[in-house]
């Protein structure tokens, strides 16, 4: 690489001040904690935060950096060479840590915020460190930025209340050598003898026009910031204590190494605990400070495909007495076992039987579901005999602050908000404000497409929402030519809202409020970012953690919805009684033009595919319109099964809520004909 020219002694100074203290959470899924990283830390004292190491200790322990994306080839032997070390202050009740990283060049970009725009770092602690879900404070830095990331958006008061005035932070550039040196105050949590959690991850620019190389300490690459289950531990130690090696072998009996981390909790302090790392053949391996500890396998789950889950749960534990300077291999480990999947499905729907109390158990079904699945919150609403039948919220917002679902809770509708859109497109078309199969680059060029892929010219209104556009599902290009065959495609309704704007002069909610809003009662719904849906929306979760929740400024039509389930439920019988739409429209509308290819199944319907924005279904259950949802942490369908006049929509804010959703339809209406079918999805 071309090296740039040195930059010496460019150093970022902030004060230190006090850290508020916050409340304790709580989780309602115990199995995620750290990602089994370690490190130890020291007292230490007399440091100046100058950027400059030479008053840290001489033989302080140097933890190295592992965490290289796959894709990463390094220019030689010290390109991107990284360590920190780390040490704390009692009576102050400072956390010190320095990070020393080899890297020949060097991007600044003064003018752009942007952490993809320049060399950055990123410092990450849980200073609670709970066995559940806690804030984590991510404080972002180089030359230009300090920030604390997704603070405002953040739901935990720890995060929210940080600023940059606990954070004394010096960094130098040197040769090759950058150097950060932090000084951390966390008032309440720098103890001797409890864990935090802490991660760190460097942000390397080899030339401002390409990708980011992220480096971290810790493994899991994801987002940090808002998961503490993705950070390691940092175990506070009395000053010259000695470690003992403890290592060992877990036999899953389950035969399917689902394990991945042991814990080591004190028996003595319930504030040190700590998980290790465990590798492909079960082997682990760490040092503990002398004492009385109790080791288990914490609960957890194991994503085997996106429709095969494994939850497991700790069976028992075994207790250990740690001796200074003897080491310890384990031959005693201890087990889990699997929770078995609820097996609730009859032959028949409930929603056909008269012998049942069908409310009740329909609350028993979905409250059985959330509890195995760890799903926090629902929303259901049940259509039978042509109308609304049932309606009910179930769980929790947030899985941390325990703020329960309510009527007025909205959920993340995510791809559910295509079918809205389609019904729009649809009235416009009736009017004759655009016609579904001119092209659309007529009303309005798609410029990044212009020139190098020509062929987009051919694609109309009727190839979008049919999901023939071409184009891929996110991304500024094509994949096929229109009209060749089916490709599902959110940036495909993305071009086609800025078409209809352009030839209507209005922007898009206008549009919705005008053409199905008000016209047909529609109650609420939102899909862009205001005041009122911040108080009242869920937070998502990526297996049991609450994710922070962006929504977005501008409304998105492939998936910026936010509703709850009654106000789903007034669009599904808006189409379902054939209102707002001439019957040819609806005949066009209601027919497969796409059929899915067999991968893309989501049934075992005889025959499904696209019609116009809306999924199709058709078996000895008559014909069914549907759509789905999935935005990763929230996951919601609707099921309208139109000859039987009968469905049903659930929102869950959970990324497991499609195990509820999906077996949903098979308890409510379809039945199931083999009981071993009870357990596929496991």
């Amino acid at each position: 690489m071309k090296q740039q020219p040195n930059i010496a002694h460019t150093v970022i100074i902030t004060q230190n001040a006090m850290f508020l203290m916050v409340l304790a959470m709580i989780s309602a899924f115990a199995g995620r904690a750290d990602n089994g990283s370690l490190a130890y830390a020291y007292p230490i004292g007399n440091i100046t935060i100058d950027g400059k190491l030479d008053d840290w200790p001489e033989h302080i322990t140097k933890y190295h950096f592992g965490g290289f994306p796959e894709s990463f080839v390094p220019d030689g032997p010290d390109d991107l060479a990284s360590y920190f070390t780390i040490g704390y202050d009692e009576s102050d009740q400072y956390l010190y840590i320095s990070v020393c990283t080899v890297d020949d060049t060097y991007v600044r970009n003064e003018g752009t915020p942007e952490w993809w725009a320049h060399d950055m770092q990123v410092l990450y602690l849980d200073p609670k460190h709970e066995k559940g879900p806690s804030g984590v404070i991510a404080l972002e830095a180089n030359e230009y930025v300090k920030k604390i990331v997704e603070k405002e958006r953040n739901w935990d008061p720890l995060v929210t209340n940080a600023n940059w005035e606990m954070a004394e932070m010096a960094m130098v550039r040197e040769g090759t050598n950058t150097i950060y040196e932090w000084r951390i105050q966390l008032k309440g949590y720098i103890k001797e003898g409890r864990t935090l959690g802490m991660d760190y991850v460097i942000f390397d620019k080899d030339d401002p026009k390409e990708k980011t190389t992220t480096l971290t300490w810790g493994a899991n690459m994801g987002f940090k910031h808002e998961c503490s289950a993705c950070l390691g531990d940092v175990l506070l130690l009395p000053k010259g204590v000695g470690l003992t090696e403890i290592s060992g072998r877990l036999q899953d009996k389950t035969t399917l190494n689902l394990a991945k981390k042991i814990r080591f909790q004190s028996s003595d302090d319930i504030s040190q605990w700590m998980d290790t790392a465990v590798d492909s053949l079960g082997n682990f391996k760490l040092k503990l400070p002398r004492g009385d500890y109790e080791v288990f396998i914490p609960n957890g789950l194991y994503w085997e495909s996106p429709s095969k889950i494994y939850f497991y749960r700790r069976s028992g534990h075994i207790n250990i007495k740690v001796k200074k300077g003897e080491g310890i291999t384990l031959n005693e480990v201890p087990e889990i076992e699997l929770l078995p999947p609820p097996k609730l499905i009859q032959k028949e729907g409930v929603l056909k039987s008269e012998d049942v109390d069908v409310k009740k158990e329909v609350d028993r079904f979905v409250e059985t579901y959330m509890s195995h699945y760890h799903i926090p919150g629902a929303a259901l609403a049940i259509i039978k005999d042509r109308k609304l039948f049932y309606h009910q919220t179930y769980g929790a917002t947030n899985v941390a602050t325990n703020k329960k679902v309510d009527k007025e809770t909205l959920f993340e509708g995510a791809s559910m908000t295509k079918p809205i859109f389609s019904f729009i497109v649809n009235r416009l078309a009736e009017k004759n404000l655009i016609d579904l199969q001119i092209p659309l680059h007529k009303y309005l060029p798609f410029d990044e497409l212009e020139l190098d892929y020509p062929e987009y010219r051919k694609m109309t209104a009727w190839h979008v929402l049919t999901h023939k556009s071409g184009m891929p599902n996110w991304g500024k290009h094509m994949v096929r030519e229109p009209g060749t065959s089916y490709g599902y495609s959110g940036e495909a309704f993305e071009y086609l809202k800025r078409v209809l704007e352009k030839i209507t002069g209005n922007n898009i909610l206008t549009l919705i409020k005008e053409e199905l809003i008000v016209p047909q009662y529609i109650r609420t719904m939102y899909f862009s970012d205001n005041a009122q849906l911040r108080k009242v929306f869920s937070n998502g979760h990526m297996d049991g953690t609450p994710s922070i929740r962006t929504i977005p400024r501008e409304p998105q039509m492939a998936f910026s919805l936010h509703t709850e389930a009654l106000a789903y439920t007034d669009f599904m019988l808006t189409l379902l009684e054939r209102r707002g739409l001439k019957e040819k429209t609806y005949q066009q509308m209601m027919e497969i033009h796409s059929p899915f290819p067999d991968n893309r199944r989501e049934t075992d319907h005889t025959k499904e595919g696209m019609g116009l924005g809306i999924m199709l279904s058709e078996s000895e259950l008559g014909k069914m319109f549907f759509h789905s949802g999935n935005s990763g942490d929230f996951k919601c369908l609707f099921r309208m099964y139109e000859d039987l006049g009968m469905g049903f929509v659930v929102f869950t804010n959970s990324n497991t809520g499609n195990f509820l959703a999906d077996d949903l339809a098979l308890f409510l209406v379809e039945g199931i004909k083999n009981k071993s079918e009870q357990s596929k999805t496991n």
